[in-house]
Order: C-alpha cells, then structure tokens, then sequence
C-alpha cells in the first residue's frame, strides 16, 4: 500500500453498508413506533364518536316511544268512551 494504510477499503466499504444498513433499520423500527400511535388515533376518535351517537340515538328513540305513547293516550280520551274514563278516574263520574 502506497499511503501507508494497512486498511482493506473493501472491507471499510463493507463495515460502512453494515453501519449504514443498521441505521436505516433503526430508524424504520423507531418511525414505527412513533407512527402506530398516530396512525390508531383517528380509529379511537372515531369509536368514541360513534358510541356518543349510539347515546343520542337510544334517548331520540326513547323520546319518539314516550311521544306515540301519548298520542295514543290523546287519541283514546278524544273518544266518548275515552272522555268517560278519564272522568271516572279523576274521580268527576262514579
């Protein structure tokens, strides 16, 4: 060797892929770990969300059944058979 370097430069160039190969998949492994978190949160919104609506959803229907009850009840009293025992119920007719 003419510079006086006992160095194989295929074997520097050899460490050097290595190096550089490890580095490459540490930085894959550690852009994962950052991006699994980030990439699941949209998911976690969106349960969330889902399950508010499903809350909203049950009391509309509860809403919805109270409200047919008592259009069933108005429509029942707008009878004469109706008017008669709501009257004996309030205690106005024996």
């Amino acid at each position: 060797m003419a510079n006086g370097s006992s160095r194989n430069p295929a074997r520097t160039s050899r460490a050097r892929r290595r190096w550089l190969a490890a580095l490459l998949w540490l930085g894959g492994v550690g852009l994962l770990i950052v991006m699994v978190p980030v990439m699941r949160r949209p998911f976690a919104n969106a349960a969330r969300l889902r399950e508010e609506n499903d809350a909203v959803e049950r009391r509309v229907m509860a809403y919805r059944k109270t409200s047919q009850n008592k259009e069933r009840e108005v429509k029942a009293l707008d009878t004469r058979e109706g008017l008669i025992q709501s009257g004996r119920e309030h205690g106005m007719l024996l």
